[in-house]
């Protein structure tokens, strides 16, 4: 199983959460559609643990970050805000190597990239995330 952390804080935009999400689950559902089992495991973590409220009003239960162990997450994402930065509400720096996304736009091969980073969780390991579900043809 391949786990996902979204790390969120006061203020966190909720569609950076729930989009991604959507997919993740929505690659889950494909898969037990063909008799294969899931692939991924969303979780949401914070600074603190307990309820975060989004930049929105909807709040959503979290982990503390800390209490993740070593191991147990293989991608950590973090929200983005309209309010505050990460920093602001007490998230913290992210520790560990910075992952850089394609860069935006066009690039050398000519084709489009998304921008964008993610962040190792600290003292986790960070395996290469597993293939793309193959799902076959009716």
């Amino acid at each position: 199983m391949h786990r996902v952390a979204f790390l969120v804080y006061p203020g966190f935009e909720l569609l950076d959460v729930s989009g991604p999400a959507a997919v993740f689950t929505g690659a889950n559902r494909a898969l037990g559609q063909h008799g294969r089992p899931a692939v991924y495991a969303v979780v949401l973590v914070s600074a603190a643990g307990g309820t975060v409220e989004s930049s929105s009003g909807i709040a959503v239960e979290t982990r503390p970050v800390t209490e993740v162990r070593s191991g147990e997450v293989q991608t950590m994402l973090v929200a983005g805000a309209e309010r505050e930065p990460p920093l602001a509400a007490g998230a913290g720096p992210p520790r560990g190597r910075r992952l850089p996304g394609p860069p935006p736009g066009p690039g050398a091969s000519g084709r489009a990239g998304r921008g964008g980073t993610c962040f190792p969780p600290p003292a986790l390991s960070v395996g290469a995330p597993p293939p793309p579900p193959r799902v076959p043809s009716p």
